[in-house]
């Protein structure tokens, strides 16, 4: 019994993000018709941004709790404690890949060599970025339960100020409440993510090649680890 549910929460794993795109996928290119953007039907436009942003909001979300429930594995065990945190980038991994899988059998994209390195050195760095984090974001949620609504919301900001469902135009800096949200979109970590994807997946746009997110990644990273090296106590003691 327990192997067989082990199994179909491997397969909802991927069954419940996989059913989520294609839903979005069929509501906006049957239901909505919600035009284009560059010669690219809204929906696709949206859902190669959306894949990123799949990635690292799940890895977040899962690292909320992700010592808790394995808390009696380190208790029973001696087991490396840094591997948890991790653990929820590496499992995400596999879904995502299916996910793009997916995306590429739905849209079709022609992508060749340098659209497919590109895709694989934001991933790359998308992956060192949302490790980071989850070093984090696991022991803060250890050491301070009450953060796991916190994230949540964060999550839901963090959504609105990157380029997911809206085009980032040109011009002068906006002030007040739209200049914020485009200084938070231009400093976002996530914002070259989605512009590369798009662009090797569909061709839109210009590829971001800058040090931008490798650096965000590395300082992201050595942040987590920094503050999770320095609780590790609080976290043997919580759990």
């Amino acid at each position: 019994m327990s192997e067989a549910g082990s199994a179909a929460g491997v397969i909802w794993s991927f069954g419940e993000p996989a059913l989520l795109l294609s839903v979005l996928y069929f509501v906006f290119s049957t239901g909505l018709r919600t035009g284009e953007i560059g010669g690219i039907p809204y929906g696709q436009w949206f859902l190669a941004g959306y894949l990123p942003w799949q990635l690292v909001s799940r890895v977040i979300s899962l690292s909320a709790v992700i010592i808790k429930k394995h808390r009696a594995m380190l208790r029973q065990i001696r087991f490396p404690a840094l591997v948890l945190p991790l653990l929820p980038a590496v499992t995400s991994l596999w879904v995502h890949l299916g996910l793009l899988a997916l995306y590429a059998g739905m849209t079709r994209p022609a992508a060749g060599p340098r659209e497919a390195a590109l895709l694989l050195w934001t991933l790359l760095w998308i992956l060192v970025l949302t490790a980071g984090i989850s070093c984090g974001v696991s022991t803060a949620c250890v050491i301070r339960p009450s953060l796991g609504s916190v994230i949540n919301v964060l999550l839901q900001l963090w959504f609105w100020v990157t380029p997911l469902a809206w085009e980032e135009t040109d011009g002068a800096p906006a002030g007040g409440a739209a200049g914020i949200v485009r200084f938070l979109s231009e400093n976002n970590p996530l914002r070259m993510a989605v512009i590369n994807y798009r662009w090797a997946l569909l061709g839109s746009g210009r590829p971001c090649r800058g040090g931008e997110l490798p650096l965000q990644a590395l300082a992201a990273a050595a942040a987590g680890l920094i503050i999770f090296l320095k609780n590790r106590k609080e976290i043997a003691d919580a759990v």
